[in-house]
């Protein structure tokens, strides 16, 4: 993620990342824009700063529509 954001010239603020398993957990938490999925693991749910609906429940198009709404 670092890499694609530094070569678009994006900062950490510009970004917003979505995870839900422990492979996830490093980069929801160097972004302020952070979002679980609900159906995540514990520790990833804790680390993100938001968490949105399950992956069958459309959680990112939910989550992103949170961030938009705070833009």
């Amino acid at each position: 993620m670092e890499n694609i954001r530094k070569s678009l010239g994006f900062s950490k603020k510009e970004i917003a990342v979505f995870g839900d398993d422990m492979n996830d957990l490093e980069m929801l938490s160097g972004y302020e824009h952070s979002t679980a999925m609900e159906n995540g693991e514990e520790r990833v749910k804790n680390a993100a700063g938001f968490i949105t609906l399950d992956n069958d429940s459309n959680g990112i198009i939910y989550g992103l529509s949170k961030y938009l709404d705070i833009i």
